[in-house]
């Protein structure tokens, strides 16, 4: 039975981590506005705070899976979440619009 709930767990945090990273996208494009007025930036500065986000996610796909497989699923797994929540905080308390993108 304990094999059951471990894989009820693991599918449990693989769906809120996949969550999470389409909700961000979703709080990006909500918060643009706020951002905006906040900043003081036009709607070209607003574009790469989601291009940003989009692009790295993009690019770093492929190296990561190279890595996973290499160093093993869950370390990288953890590792990357982590980054993750970092990065958004950072992100969150930023000073500038200049240090978004960065």
């Amino acid at each position: 039975m304990p094999d059951v709930t471990q894989k009820k767990i693991a599918l449990l945090v693989a769906n809120l981590c996949t969550f999470s990273t389409a909700f961000m996208i979703s709080v990006i494009n909500i918060a643009l506005p706020s951002i905006g007025r906040e900043f003081a930036v036009d709607t070209i500065w607003l574009s790469w705070a989601v291009t940003s986000f989009l692009l790295t996610s993009t690019m770093l796909m492929l190296p990561v899976g190279k890595a996973a497989d290499i160093y093993g699923r869950k370390k990288i797994f953890l590792y990357g979440n982590i980054i993750f929540f970092l990065a958004t905080l950072l992100c969150a308390i930023s000073p500038a619009m200049a240090r978004l993108r960065l």
